[in-house]
């Protein structure tokens, strides 16, 4: 650093010094601003005035909380006066352009003292993607919500499918069988080989019929 005889800077190093700090703040990503605790813009870049929509003569005239609406209107003027309270601040509010397009942006605000005034230093950032995904994944959280509420419905149903396989269906299978069972033990003398075929066949029935009753609850497990 070169500085002159009385500690102060030469001309042409602050003129450089400026530009880079130019340089700089012109390959921010984000808008930039500088401004007084009035309100006062003092300072901006490009991006700014492409994002906002209004000319370099037009910003210098403007407040910052111009840029909102509503609810963030109000907010962006708490927050820019906690930075001036506190010393740093941010908020996420939406910033409207001189077209009226809403923009969805992460503000920073930073105290700094600039020829013995409180000023604040900040950047905006757009979010607008985020905010997209934000949106994408609750409305996914819903869907699997929704899906998770059917499966349970679905799960309930299959509960009372079982019961009903196990309880109603096979209840009156065992009645056959038993009484099958009792005619052709009690009444054998009494029954000619043709009626002792049906019984047979009755509980040959009402086994393969308990077998597939069975297999059903198994799937349904």
């Amino acid at each position: 650093r070169m500085y002159a005889v009385d500690g102060k800077k030469p001309k042409g190093a602050v003129e450089k010094a400026e530009t880079r700090s130019d340089s700089t703040i012109e390959s921010l990503p984000g808008i930039f601003y500088l401004f007084d605790s009035q309100g006062q813009f003092l300072k901006w870049n490009k991006n700014f005035e492409r994002v906002s929509g209004y000319s370099a003569d037009e910003l210098s005239k403007m407040h910052p909380s111009d840029f909102f609406a509503g609810e963030d209107k109000q907010l962006i003027e708490q927050r820019v006066q906690e930075v001036f309270i506190k010393g740093e601040s941010s908020a996420e509010a939406e910033f409207v352009s001189k077209n009226g397009r809403k923009t969805p942006y992460f503000f920073t605000g930073l105290m700094t003292m600039i020829d013995d005034r409180k000023c604040l230093l900040g950047m905006g950032i757009d979010i607008a993607e985020r905010k997209r995904t934000e949106a994408e994944l609750l409305k996914l959280n819903d869907d699997m919500a929704a899906r998770n509420l059917d499966l349970e419905n679905a799960y309930k149903e299959l509960e009372a499918f079982s019961y009903s396989i196990s309880h109603d269906l096979r209840a009156p299978l065992r009645s056959m069988a038993g009484f099958s069972r009792i005619l052709v033990e009690d009444c054998r003398d009494r029954l000619d080989n043709q009626c002792r075929d049906y019984l047979a066949r009755i509980n040959k029935a009402s086994e393969k019929m308990m077998r597939l009753i069975e297999d059903l609850l198994r799937l349904s497990k």
